[in-house]
């Protein structure tokens, strides 16, 4: 009975040192994060275009939604 509970406190003390860690993470890190992403994504994975797989700029779609309401 001891040893199991022996081994409950450390299981316990475990989760508790990872769940620490994994939250130690600081604004200034989350920041650098997002931004190394956004420019990745926008460099590699963004394409500007009409055809099938790209993106439509939003200048040109607030242009099209503006020109058919203007009845």
């Amino acid at each position: 009975m001891k040893s199991s509970s022996i081994q409950i406190v450390i299981y316990i003390l475990t989760l508790v040192c990872v769940n620490l860690n994994a939250q130690s993470t600081t604004d200034l890190e989350l920041h650098n994060r997002y931004w190394t992403y956004r420019e990745n994504f926008r460099k590699y994975f963004k394409s500007i275009g009409k055809e099938n797989g790209q993106n439509i700029a939003f200048v040109e779609i607030s242009r099209s939604i503006s020109a058919d309401n203007i009845n």
